[in-house]
């Protein structure tokens, strides 16, 4: 389960670097992991991000981003737009100039070092020039430190810092930065100042703000309401290296199959600079849903880390999920909050704990209150808090199963229960009864409320009810004598029926012969019925894949 987890969090959430050749290396007793690529090796492209889960970044092969879509701006965690989108603020992105750089790049190479954050880069110019570049993030810091080195160039170069343009995004120049004040779904003042230890003029206009130096090999700090103050490029890479080996000394693997390392590595330095001081994002560029916190995404976010032993920083993420509680009661109940024990959070919950998705069918999904809990009940499984599990958990886990309890299990006349009309996977549209993955949500929820209650001593006749409404769910799965269906009465095949086993807790059981076969059954046909939305080719996509 440890690495069918880590990678679906690679594959699925992240969707970067999966190409790139894996060189595991020891030195004097550092770790060191470095994952690389080139214009040879690598197929379909993707630059490297940098981020200390505030700050988030990409980087490309040119050691800036040159060759970097705008989307892959500069964000910063929480600093929001206005809705009804509430995207995250582009701060601005990095580019640079300098004599002969319009010439083609005939070879690149990049790699990342997973246990210190440090990118490498060489880009080759048809001219010869040739651009070695070493960035880093800070790992506690707001300091993107970058170390250029410009081979067979003349004239002056120039590093750019292009402003972002959402709307209400004000910028002022400074002596050596910006000052910025962006008015979103609350007003964000600050500074952003470049720092170098080589002589820069500054220009500003057109929305770019330019350092211009003579020298071609020079160190440049680009910090975000922070200054490296007298340290140097290799003082703030070790200040911030000790950060990454106190994360990295959690846990440890070493397997002989290159892949499952490669995955492995990489997933948890991912992990590492995606959580923000609220939890777990699926990344921080609007390209990844602007950073909003999905408790779908974040439950396997939250399971790699119960399985890594980082369990602070899966303790955030319930943390989270306890502070919205709350406003979550009130999202399900309205006038009756405090007298009714169910809650629902929002789909894509903002750090203001408020709905941030576009209104949509999306909307509907409830199977996200079943990641809620089973995310709450590894964290007190794997770190051994009971006092938490006490204190909050309990609270989180009862909501959750009390909210399927009163709006999401119906009765029928017959006797059998089923779980009511909702958006299950998406591709099936909205209202759908008795859905498959649905149901094995609920009663993956419901089990682990039983056990939850029996393990506090809390509530036996409840505990008792919740593993009886779970397995008359189970009696009532859509399907026929062979095979589960995703939804009744529909013969598309889907990675819904794996969903007996994962990712709700194995609640069906691999002793279950039909739940075999339906897994067996879709994985026969992924290629056909893998894709994740109607209308797109029809292919496995890499979440589903990570789910097999």
């Amino acid at each position: 389960m440890l690495f069918q987890m880590e990678y679906s969090i690679s594959a699925i959430v992240f969707q970067t670097v999966l190409w790139y050749n894996y060189e595991r290396k020891y030195s004097t007793g550092n770790r060191i992991m470095i994952i690389s690529a080139n214009n040879k090796t690598a197929g379909k492209y993707s630059p490297i991000p940098v981020g200390n889960g505030d700050l988030s970044l990409m980087i490309d092969y040119t050691g800036s981003n040159d060759a970097t879509p705008p989307v892959y701006s500069l964000h910063r965690a929480g600093v929001r737009q206005q809705k009804t989108n509430t995207l995250l603020f582009p701060f601005g992105r990095i580019t640079q100039k300098f004599c002969g750089n319009d010439s083609e790049i005939t070879a690149w190479q990049q790699s990342i070092n997973t246990a210190n954050g440090l990118i490498q880069c060489r880009a080759e110019y048809k001219n010869g020039i040739a651009v070695e570049s070493e960035v880093f993030c800070h790992l506690k810091r707001n300091i993107i430190a970058f170390r250029k080195n410009i081979r067979n160039s003349t004239g002056s170069c120039s590093f750019r810092f292009e402003c972002g343009n959402a709307p209400r995004m004000n910028f002022a120049p400074v002596e050596n930065g910006l000052d910025y004040f962006f008015d979103g779904i609350a007003e964000y003042r600050g500074a952003i100042r470049f720092y170098s230890d080589a002589p820069f003029r500054t220009a500003y206009g057109n929305g770019i703000f330019s350092l211009i130096t003579e020298r071609h090999e020079f160190t440049l700090f680009l910090c975000i309401d922070d200054d490296p103050g007298s340290l140097s490029f290799d003082e703030l890479l070790a200040d911030s290296a000790k950060l990454w080996e106190e994360y990295h000394a959690e846990s440890f693997i070493d397997v002989p199959d290159p892949e499952i390392m490669k995955t492995y590595e990489i997933s948890k330095y991912h992990l590492r600079i995606n959580q923000t001081r609220w939890s777990m994002p699926v990344g921080l560029f609007n390209t990844h849903f602007g950073g909003r916190y999905f408790a779908f995404d974040e439950f396997f976010c939250a399971h790699a880390l119960a399985s890594c032993g980082h369990f602070g920083m899966l303790k955030k993420i319930v943390e989270f999920r306890f502070s919205c509680l709350p406003w979550a009661r009130y999202r399900a109940n309205g006038y009756y909050h405090d007298a009714r024990p169910g809650a629902r959070w929002e789909w894509e919950t903002l750090e203001n704990f408020e709905e941030g998705s576009l209104c949509g069918h999306w909307q509907d999904h409830i199977f996200h209150m079943a990641h809620i809990a089973l995310e709450t009940w590894y964290y007190c499984r794997y770190s051994g808090d009971s006092a938490w599990l006490r204190e909050k958990g309990v609270k989180i886990i009862e909501a959750c199963a009390e909210f399927y309890m009163d709006q999401a299990v119906i009765n029928l006349p017959d006797g059998r229960k089923i779980i009511t009309k909702c958006t299950d996977l998406e591709r099936f549209g909205a209202g759908r009864e008795n859905a498959y993955l649905t149901t094995c949500s609920v009663m993956a929820t419901l089990k682990v409320a039983a056990e939850c209650f029996a393990e506090l001593g809390l509530r036996p006749e409840r505990a008792q009810k919740y593993l009886e409404t779970a397995e008359a769910l189970r009696e009532s799965l859509p399907g026929n004598e062979q095979l589960y269906f995703a939804i009744p009465a529909n013969d598309q095949k889907s990675v819904a029926v794996l969903g007996g086993i994962y990712p709700y807790d194995n609640v069906m059981g691999l002793e279950d012969e039909k739940q075999l076969r339906s897994i067996f059954d879709f994985m026969e046909n992924d290629a056909v019925f893998g894709s994740m939305y109607p209308g797109v080719e029809a292919k496995l996509c890499r979440w589903y894949a990570g789910w097999e």
